[in-house]
């Protein structure tokens, strides 16, 4: 076998074989329709290429060129049979089976007989069929060439009366591929005398090619994959192991004489040295390839998988799908997208974020029981719209099922992929993707980064859910304890009121029952009115303040506007402290406990504040309350031994107040127990409490620092601790502006 004409027929029909082997790998019925086509395509290659290595007119010769045409003779019809089942017309069958029959029972016999093919003769590359003098072999060539324009005019119609670019993307490679091997008709030229090197062979391979891209998992690549991974295969596996042929048909006449009947193991050296070069040889033209091709695709999912590596860090469920929408719209350059969401409550998958074009339409929810969320929670790959609409071409309508339904509602959502995002067997959301803006296909590279994209979407939306609970209940537990903080404090102030009005009423009391009525002058009567109603005059302002602190009782509590007011803040503080010393002076005759003593550093000009007095009241009554139940802490540890006091120890807070660039500053500083520095930085966390027992907070969880915090920053100030050191005291500083730019909710 010294011809070099024989190898390219041979390895190209054992290609296109293999390109048919792999399609049937689905079985639909377009696949059992290009499988046919490559087998028969192969029968023609391999015989022909056969058929050149012979050396002269024998039996075999015959044989080898009849079996080959008999291959011809059929592509035309599985040609033909192949565009009516991949453009899904019904009503061609009948015609695909007349052409088989044709073929069968016309062309195939007239073969058998020396009426189609007449001779042989012998070109530069090798024997090839005569047809001189048949009158049949014109009309198989008519036959022949009247299907294929047949096919291409439907292909030619179809593609122009499409209205999906993605299916119109389809038919424009199919009728490229009937294009590009038109001029294969010239190797018919060499039937009737010509000498024009039958070259099909190469188109064929070109053409089946493209059908092989068109009729696969049309998501699995786009055209530039394609060709870059054809081309790498075709120069790795069919040039270089050509070489040795080429080197045996060449190096013959050379290696024979010297080494007899060993010559072939030096071209067999060399096979088995370019088979296990051409994989590696493979791999690097197709990478170097597919990154030159696909270089923007691949900076797009590297974006993607940083972006899923980054989720686990979002605790909105909200910004977490706007961001990921956002993200994968703008790196694949989508029309539309969104996501929806599991709500457990409406037992639906509602919309949660959406970024799409003025004609996009989309459904604010969707119930669980809908065949499409149905189809996604028993799905573990991206639903992809083209897919789908292969798969119910190839059902009888009978058995569709709800994939009509389903493939309706995805038009109507702008679907062409829908990316599911399950956990544990549970559909937690999924996302909505249009189409490209290029109108390429999305890849198989694209759909594999999309999904794990999803899946780690999937944790992250369980993790944003666990947290959103976590602080629902935190906040449940918020709103109680501020309750308790608010009513406690409250009660002081409730309870100091009632005690003035008590003491002003029940002396007034005291002084009608000594009046003699008949004996009262009326000065004296006048006297008497004008002190009673002085007294009236100081009840009405004692129960307007309480009608202020239950004003600001519901501010705190429930998130209400705060009326700000210019207030004195020396006149607050003094307020606080009598509060204090009130609860102080009857804890102290319980338990014989000396008096803190409380001095205050507070200038008489200090400026006057923008405040809601009974809130900051709130407030220097919790500092101060602190400060109490630290020193106690202080007090029962220095008698237990377990902390060393200089000399006697008693209770000290100190007020300061300063003003300084247009701020005041204020200042409670106590000699109590202090802070320890792990507990410094989890001061204003909610529930958080650095006492030792329930019996020396009446907080207990630790809410009053929060509520403090959150009531200072309502005011645009800021509280910290200016300083502190265990076992000697601290220091809390409370900044407020003169002005505020706008009244705050709580």
């Amino acid at each position: 076998m010294n011809n070099i004409f024989v190898f390219p027929p041979l390895l190209t029909g054992v290609l296109i074989l293999l390109l048919g082997l792999v399609t049937l790998q689905r079985r639909r019925k377009v696949n059992y329709a290009y499988f046919l086509l490559c087998f028969l395509t192969f029968i023609w290659l391999v015989s022909y290429g056969l058929a050149f290595s012979r050396k002269e007119n024998d039996f075999v010769l015959k044989i080898l060129f009849k079996i080959g045409y008999g291959g011809i003779i059929f592509i035309s019809t599985a040609w033909f049979a192949f565009v009516i089942e991949f453009l899904n017309k019904k009503t061609w069958e009948k015609f695909v089976r007349i052409t088989y029959l044709i073929s069968a029972f016309f062309f195939l016999l007239l073969l058998f007989t020396n009426s189609f093919i007449t001779g042989f003769k012998r070109y530069f590359w090798g024997y090839y069929p005569l047809a001189l003098g048949s009158i049949w072999h014109p009309i198989f060539v008519c036959f022949y060439s009247t299907l294929w324009t047949i096919s291409t005019i439907l292909l030619f119609i179809s593609m122009r009366r499409s209205t999906d670019p993605l299916e119109r993307m389809r038919i424009k490679y199919i009728f490229l591929s009937l294009v590009i091997v038109l001029p294969g008709v010239l190797d018919f030229a060499p039937n009737y005398g010509v000498a024009i090197y039958p070259f099909a062979w190469f188109l064929v391979t070109l053409c089946i090619s493209v059908v092989y891209y068109s009729i696969l998992k049309y998501r699995l690549m786009d055209i530039r994959v394609f060709i870059s991974r054809t081309t790498a295969f075709l120069v790795s596996y069919p040039f270089l192991l050509s070489i040795p042929f080429f080197f045996a048909y060449r190096m013959y006449p050379i290696l024979y004489p010297p080494l007899g009947l060993n010559w072939w193991l030096v071209p067999s050296g060399l096979l088995v040295f370019f088979a296990t070069l051409s994989p590696l040889a493979y791999d690097q033209i197709k990478r170097r390839m597919e990154d030159r091709f696909l270089s923007e695709e691949r900076h797009a999912h590297q974006l993607l998988t940083q972006a899923s590596s980054g989720m686990m860090r979002i605790r909105s469920i909200k910004r977490l799908l706007g961001l990921i929408v956002h993200i994968i719209t703008k790196t694949l350059k989508l029309e539309n997208a969104s996501a929806f969401l599991l709500d457990e409550v409406s037992n639906s998958y509602k919309l949660y974020t959406v970024r799409l074009k003025s004609t996009y339409q989309y459904l604010e929810s969707m119930p669980v029981d809908d065949p499409l969320i149905e189809k996604l929670s028993n799905t573990d790959t991206p639903l992809v719209l083209e897919e789908l609409r292969q798969e119910i071409q190839e059902l009888k309508p009978e058995i569709n099922g709800d994939l009509p339904e389903i493939i309706s509602q995805m038009k109507a959502i702008g679907a062409a992929v829908i990316i599911p995002a399950i956990s544990r067997g549970v559909l937690l959301g999924f996302l909505v993707l249009g189409e490209k803006r290029s109108k390429r296909m999305y890849t198989s590279e694209d759909l594999n980064v999309l999904w794990v994209l999803s899946n780690q979407a999937a944790l992250a939306i369980e993790n944003a859910r666990f947290h959103q609970k976590a602080q629902e209940e935190l906040l449940r537990e918020d709103r109680e304890m501020t309750a308790r903080f608010i009513g406690h404090g409250a009660s002081h102030q409730f309870g100091n009121l009632l005690n003035r009005i008590i003491q002003r009423s029940a002396g007034r009391d005291m002084d009608l029952e000594d009046i003699d009525l008949d004996t009262l002058s009326t000065d004296e009567l006048k006297k008497i009115i004008l002190a009673h109603k002085e007294e009236f005059s100081a009840i009405t302002k004692i129960t307007t303040q309480g009608k202020d602190i239950v004003s600001g009782i519901l501010s705190i509590g429930s998130g209400s506007p705060v009326d700000f007011k210019q207030e004195d803040l020396k006149t607050i503080i003094t307020k606080a402290i009598e509060t204090v010393k009130l609860k102080q002076s009857k804890e102290a005759v319980q338990k014989l406990a000396p008096i803190t003593e409380i001095v205050t550093n507070i200038p008489d000009n200090l400026p006057k504040i923008w405040c809601n007095s009974l809130q900051i009241e709130q407030v220097l009554d919790n500092l101060l309350d602190n400060d109490l139940e630290a020193i106690e802490e202080k007090d029962i540890l220095i008698k237990r031994g377990e902390l060393i006091a200089e000399g006697t120890f008693r209770g000290k807070i100190i007020i300061n107040a300063e003003y300084k660039d247009s701020r005041i500053f204020l200042g409670i500083t106590d000699n109590g127990i202090g802070i320890k520095p792990e507990n410094l930085r989890k001061m204003f966390i909610p529930f958080f409490t650095t006492k030792a027992t329930e019996r020396l907070s009446r907080k207990g969880h630790g809410i009053g620092m929060h509520v403090v915090e959150s009531i200072i920053k309502v005011h645009q100030g800021k509280i910290y601790v200016a300083s502190t050191e265990y076992g000697k005291g601290t220091t809390f500083m409370v900044e407020f502006p003169i002005k505020i730019t706008e009244n705050k909710k709580l």
